[in-house]
């Protein structure tokens, strides 16, 4: 499937949605106006916008090949997700009826009014959930404000409708007509030789008389109840939709992959089709607001404006396809800035509907206020925006060319390849003959890997006789590769050896690591509750791992960061020798507690001071060698290693940096090794994994037991060893058996090369 990974990306996503988004109601209140009623223009618009989800899903959610933790549309319809399918239905829901109370509002508020209050709602409501959803990923001290700036939007929008409404009814008291019960029509309407204007009380009459839904005479309270609804509603549906692809609330089963966003929206709008075919089809029969009856043989014929509803239910449709493909590199949150659409549905209120046309001044003073909060607002929202930490890490494109190269695919699955990723992780401790022994080897790997990506075809006989020639070399070899106890996982590419208790999937590794510990694009990344964060190196000797906090302050960039929790209960905990500095902390921070003891005021001090000498505390807003009395490292009475982690809002602080060794350079911070180490359980290794090791297995675990079980190389899972199950050799006869045939297997694919 296909991802947004960049900010500029997502950005762009959100611009073509806000132009999509801010159309589509101009469509529907066009028709409206036009006098056809607005139970048949929704049913055609809810079909196409069904329709558009289906093109995505099977457009951009099939993209690429699928993957465990990445699955394609498909592939997911038939996973065990439901919990993320019903947090996607309840938001289709309340999309649809948002968007069916709205086309009622505009009649009665006006679509620039009714569009800035319900996209208001929406952010101070939806985006304050999505903050604390997208653990808190957007910079809080701008989104708030913004939200804040939203808020005054949906006062000053109140304002102008009523405004709005008390202009029109002076325009209106100069008519004798009895326009207060909406009764007036074409034939008894005062007639004109000329077009009515914009704005006059002749096109406000004309108006009333053409369209569908009837309200002068009606009090300006219903039409800002049913916004205020509309708005509660849109509040609703991206928060769930961020639950249904996030899985915030951790209701999926162990292993089972994450809602993607098309999957996701697919199940999203097919609830919100349901809902409006059967609250559509019912207000056809039973119509609200004193609306004609009509039925479905009068719908099915109607065809007067329905191309139009069937364009507006498309850019419906793409248009919140695009929001939350961006919601996913940019957070939800700041996704939520598509809410500008009332820029542009104004733009179109005022060019096509003439809205506020001939109105007062008070109004006019209004509405510029609006569109002001309303422009201040979005900015600051889209400003809020940071890239989320799952699409950090990318492959390089150099890499990214290789990995789709078909040779370079199948020479990852030959022995060669696995002999030199354990080399890679465990070569310093061979012996020095076996360390130039591997070096050559690498040489040699080097040499055929750069050969298969140069020549255009390899003859698969080539490829075997090659592949025969490794295997020989891997089990002449064997007993230098399992003097290490985890032997490399096999059958993953990855920046580091895959190894016990680790894995690279569901059903691989210990399963109390399985939903910590996994491999995305090639890169190994660890989770917790604050984030997902890439694996720097791993130890196995000492069972421990070193982590990158991508938004942590270093010397080199400091910047707002995010908390760093351990979730409890986990088989991790903070090393006790990492050194947290707390930076950019408020004077009334808990941690300048002096009868607490907090921080090292002691050696520590001189932590501070180097980083404060770095060029990068200008990010978080000071200048260099600025005095450290905002800086703490921080020393707590209970240790960090069973505190499970740093919480900045609580502590009052901007950033963190945390540092697990110098690099023999104390005094220059710019050669300090940042990162967070942590240790792992390792008492998971057992004499059953061994004993699946040394017959060339991988262990791991199955069934929803969650026993152990080893994985062998053709495919077959046992409980004991993978011994005399394709790549297995039980006993010491092993290597006097297979020694023969590996030279003479090679030999012969050599000689049918060169026949061939």
């Amino acid at each position: 499937m296909y991802v947004v990974e960049s900010k500029g990306g997502a950005i762009a996503c959100m611009l073509l949605s806000l132009l999509l988004l801010g159309t589509w109601p101009a469509i529907l209140t066009l028709l409206e106006r036009r006098g056809r009623l607005p139970q048949h223009t929704y049913l055609d618009y809810t079909i196409t916008n069904l329709l558009a989800a289906l093109i995505i899903a099977f457009t951009f959610g099939e993209i690429g090949t699928s993957s465990i933790d990445k699955p394609n549309f498909i592939n997911q319809l038939a996973q065990d997700n439901w919990p993320s399918v019903l947090f996607a239905m309840t938001g289709g829901i309340a999309l649809s009826l948002g968007n069916l109370a709205t086309q009622y509002a505009w009649a009665f508020v006006g679509l620039s009014v009714t569009e800035v209050i319900t996209s208001s709602i929406t952010v101070v409501i939806g985006t304050t959930l999505n903050y604390f959803l997208d653990d808190k990923i957007n910079k809080a001290e701008i989104l708030f404000p913004g939200v804040g700036c939203f808020l005054i939007a949906v006062c000053f929008g109140s304002a102008v409708h009523s405004s709005n409404a008390a202009d029109n009814k002076a325009k209106l008291t100069s008519f004798s007509n009895d326009y207060e019960d909406g009764s007036l029509n074409l034939e008894n309407g005062t007639p004109t030789k000329e077009k009515a204007k914009f704005g006059t009380a002749d096109f406000l009459i004309e108006l009333e008389n053409k369209r569908a839904i009837k309200v002068l005479g009606k009090g300006t309270f219903i039409g800002l109840a049913i916004t205020f609804f509309a708005g509660v509603c849109f509040s609703l549906f991206s928060p769930a939709f961020n639950l249904a692809t996030n899985d915030q609330w951790h209701k999926l089963k162990d292993g089972v992959p994450h809602l993607s966003v098309y999957a996701a929206f697919f199940y999203f709008s097919v609830s919100c089709f349901l809902i409006a075919i059967i609250l559509n089809i019912s207000f056809l029969y039973r119509p609200v607001l004193n609306l004609p009856k009509s039925s479905l043989k009068a719908y099915v014929s109607d065809w007067n404006g329905r191309r139009w509803a069937f364009l507006a239910g498309l850019l419906c449709g793409f248009g919140n396809g695009l929001q939350f493909m961006g919601g996913q590199a940019a957070g939800y949150a700041a996704a939520d800035a598509v809410q500008a659409l009332p820029l542009v549905s104004t733009f179109w209120g005022v060019l096509l509907f003439g809205e506020y046309r001939r109105s007062s001044r008070r109004t006019y003073v209004l509405l510029v206020g609006m569109l002001s909060m309303f422009i201040v607002a979005v900015s600051v929202l889209m400003a809020s925006s940071v890239r989320n930490q799952t699409t950090l890490t990318t492959i390089p494109k150099k890499l990214t060319s290789q990995l789709k190269n078909p040779i370079l695919e199948q020479s990852s699955k030959i022995p060669i390849v696995k002999l030199l990723r354990h080399w890679n992780g465990s070569h310093s401790t061979l012996a020095p003959d076996r360390t130039s022994f591997s070096m050559s080897c690498q040489q040699l790997v080097n040499v055929y890997l750069l050969a298969s990506h140069n020549l255009k075809s390899v003859h698969p006989s080539l490829v075997f006789a090659l592949d025969t020639l490794f295997n020989g070399i891997l089990e002449l070899q064997s007993p230098m590769v399992r003097q290490h106890n985890y032997p490399v996982f096999a059958w993953v590419k990855s920046n580091h050896p895959i190894r016990f208790p680790f894995g690279s999937g569901f059903g691989c590794g210990h399963p109390d690591f399985s939903r910590y510990i996994n491999c995305s694009s090639g890169i190994l990344q660890f989770s917790t509750g604050t984030g997902t964060y890439t694996i720097s190196s791993i130890d196995y000797a000492s069972n421990t791992l070193v982590i990158a906090d991508p938004l942590m302050s270093t010397c080199s960039s400091m910047q707002n960061s995010g908390s760093f929790t351990l979730d409890r209960g986990s088989p991790f905990s903070i090393m006790p020798d990492n050194i947290f500095v707390l930076v950019g902390c408020s004077t009334t921070s808990p941690v300048f507690d002096r009868n607490a003891d907090f921080c090292d005021t002691g050696s520590g001090l001189n932590v501070c001071r180097g980083l404060y000498s770095c060029k990068g505390v200008t990010g978080i807003g000071l200048e260099p060698n600025a005095p450290i009395s905002t800086c703490c490292v921080y020393d707590p009475a209970m240790s960090l290693g069973s505190g499970y982690g740093l919480n900045l809002p609580k502590l009052q602080c901007s950033s963190y940096s945390a540092i697990y060794g110098f690099g023999g350079s104390e005094g220059d911070p710019m050669k300090w090794e940042y990162g967070i180490s942590l240790q792992y359980n390792g008492s998971y290794y057992s004499n059953s994994c061994k004993n699946c090791e040394d017959s060339g297995g991988v262990c791991g675990f199955s069934g929803s037991d969650e026993s152990f079980a080893c994985k062998c190389r053709n495919g077959v899972n046992t409980t004991i060893n993978c011994y005399g199950r394709g790549y297995g050799w039980s006993g010491t006869s092993r290597h006097k058996i297979q020694t023969p045939l590996t030279i003479g297997g090679f030999l012969l694919s050599w000689m049918v090369v060169a026949f061939l």
